[in-house]
């Protein structure tokens, strides 16, 4: 639901975020940080003069980046789905005598000082120890092209504190995307007070809470569960169709639990999720995508947590049944 970076969707694959790196390597700052990690004999000096290429077409195949001097030509194959293995023209041993380029056989051709071929990979990638067994069968055969393994978590580590806005919203997109749990400040502060364990256990019952009721009013609609920093909660469909979002959800520094639908789903779901409610008692939140949201009442959850249940469960019941009638509805319309 909510996105905590501006390359949210943008950045999402191994095609995008290569070129969302390509394109941040032509920054000096970023550039300076990320060269020394894949062409560690270059000079800062001459990391001006490296001239950076995407999804470059040669007779060995297509690397991700090229990064190229007047003595120096490195490949650069980006790995982002642990489970992705390689392409023949990656492997480093075993087309010897075969009529295949590959890059390393493309890289011994060249008339340069430096050659290397760097692989970039997720450090939790499967195929990394069967990799490493090929570098080192690589290193006792007389060739002088360094193969090397750089991971993100290494680019991430050396561009973090580089305050520029689109660096850190870079740095935003990459740990969600490996799944790095980090505290900010403000998050660590909040782990001191005394009250701490109180708001935890609190929470920890909330979420026990959404996971009891949503899995209640089921009754044959796909349910999806998704938890991230500012969201935990459930999606409810019928067939492919999204009727409402229920949950826990960050909203202006407070955890509401709440009902919601996304201005982004069909317009007649939006509209009948209003109709259910007061119309004073709706907000509209987010920021590149907006909901409605309907705010389940402080003073159920200040009750008896059983009784908050069985409201909150009759609510959603009947939310579901309304939303799902009205799609009925508007199905019987349209014949």
């Amino acid at each position: 639901m909510g996105r905590d970076s501006v390359f949210h969707k943008l950045a999402k694959d191994e095609n995008s975020f290569t070129e969302l790196l390509c394109n941040l390597l032509m920054r000096g700052s970023f550039r300076a940080q990320v060269l020394p990690l894949v062409i560690p004999e270059l000079s800062a000096a001459s990391f001006a003069e490296v001239q950076i290429s995407t999804q470059e077409i040669l007779d060995c195949g297509r690397p991700d980046i090229v990064l190229r001097t007047d003595d120096m030509c490195a490949f650069i194959e980006v790995k982002l789905n642990p489970r992705r293995g390689f392409t023949i023209h990656q492997e480093l041993i075993g087309c010897d005598g075969k009529d295949i380029q590959t890059y390393v056989s493309h890289l011994e051709a060249l008339k340069v000082r430096h050659r290397r071929l760097v692989f970039l990979l997720p450090a939790d990638f499967i195929f990394s120890d069967e990799l490493e067994s090929q570098i080192s069968q690589k290193k006792r055969s007389p060739t002088d092209i360094r193969v090397e393994i750089c991971r993100w978590e290494d680019v991430l580590n050396a561009v973090q504190l580089n305050d520029e806005p689109i660096v850190q919203e870079f740095c935003t997109v990459l740990r969600q995307q490996l799944g790095i749990v980090t505290l900010s400040p403000e998050e660590k502060r909040m782990l001191m007070p005394e009250d701490f364990p109180i708001a935890f256990r609190a929470t920890r019952k909330l979420e026990k809470l959404v996971d009891q009721i949503a899995t209640s009013c089921k009754d044959g609609l796909k349910s999806i569960k998704e938890s991230t920093e500012c969201e935990y909660g459930v999606y409810f469909k019928a067939g492919n169709r999204y009727l409402v979002w229920f949950g826990l959800w960050e909203v202006n520094r407070r955890v509401l639990l709440s009902y919601a639908v996304s201005h982004k789903w069909d317009s007649c779901t939006l509209e009948a999720f209003r109709r259910c409610f007061p119309c004073e008692e709706l907000q509209e939140v987010g920021s590149d995508e907006k909901w409605t949201m309907y705010q389940i009442s402080d003073q159920i959850l200040a009750g008896d947590i059983t009784v908050a249940g069985a409201q909150i469960k009759d609510k959603l019941n009947r939310l579901l049944h309304e939303l799902r009638g009205n799609r009925a509805a508007n199905a019987n319309a349209s014949l």
